[in-house]
């Protein structure tokens, strides 16, 4: 019994988390009604930083040590500031269903420039792919890639 009530509770988190996560595209596309897309950026990390600093201090989380400073600060600034700053900014010129979409087709396109630039194999770009079709594809398709994969003549 307590495994069916945790069951239900890991899907209710990930419907939570998807739902909320979905949603974060809409609010940025209303807050940038009401301000410009830097300043909607730092308030967001800011809002979010305080969020973190009290969770952290409830869960008594060592801190970065020497250089970990530089390294998180120069990968926060790159990896998050930079790209959410970018994505404001072009939310402000396409709808929000383009903007997540390209945003989250991300690891495809870095399959595809990491194969031509870094000459890296394409298992991960194949494997992403292969999830996409398991996934997305409409049933009827989803039963044909099945088929063929195995084989199968209809």
């Amino acid at each position: 019994m307590k495994e069916m009530s945790s069951k239900y509770l890991y899907i209710f988190l990930l419907v939570t988390v998807i739902l909320l996560w979905s949603y974060g595209w809409v609010l940025t596309k209303i807050g940038l009604s009401y301000m410009g897309p830097f300043t909607f950026a730092a308030l967001r990390f800011l809002l979010a930083s305080i969020a973190m600093i009290v969770v952290l201090s409830f869960l008594k989380a060592s801190r970065p040590k020497g250089k970990e400073w530089i390294i998180l600060f120069i990968m926060g600034l790159l990896q998050t500031t930079a790209m959410f700053l970018l994505i404001n900014y072009g939310m402000m010129f396409v709808n929000v269903s383009k903007s997540s979409i390209l945003i989250y087709s991300m690891p495809i396109w870095s399959g595809i420039l990491g194969y031509i630039f870094l000459h890296e194999s394409l298992g991960a770009l194949l494997v992403t792919i292969g999830v996409y079709l398991a996934t997305v594809a409409k049933p009827k398709e989803r039963h044909k890639i099945e088929r063929s994969s195995i084989n199968i003549k209809s």
